[in-house]
């Protein structure tokens, strides 16, 4: 009966350190995310110069919490964003505001799902499907 208790709670222990990494997940892509909505807004103000700013802040966001990113993404993600910020550097020392909205956008999108894909929710556990 012992063992059965620890086994339980070991799977315990293992679903709350999954459920945390998630929320911490989520938490970490926010700021970033949060950064590059309003260099958005700033685009559609015309403001290019406020738009380089907030992403660069985005980057900066990114940047701080990437070593915890890189224990619990996929490298496949990972490039994907780091290549984004890339681009979104590039595009913002020429100054196209046309290509930097579209790479704002682009990386948000990137952010966001990787928040919805790590989030707790019933919905992310019960439509996997089961193969028997």
């Amino acid at each position: 009966m012992k063992l059965c208790w620890l086994g339980c709670g070991i799977l315990a222990a293992l679903l709350a350190l999954s459920l945390l990494c998630g929320l911490l997940t989520q938490c970490s892509t926010r700021d970033a995310a949060a950064a590059l909505e309003l260099a958005l807004d700033a685009l559609d103000r015309d403001e290019t110069a406020q738009a380089v700013e907030a992403s660069a802040q985005a980057r900066q966001h990114w940047q701080r919490h990437r070593r915890f990113l890189c224990a619990v993404l996929s490298h496949d993600e990972l490039d994907g964003i780091e290549q984004g910020f890339a681009e979104l550097r590039a595009y913002s020392a020429v100054g196209d505001a046309a290509e930097l909205r579209s790479r704002c956008e682009v990386l948000l999108l990137q952010l966001q799902h990787i928040a919805q894909l790590d989030a707790p929710y019933a919905e992310n556990f019960l439509t996997c499907p089961v193969r028997i």
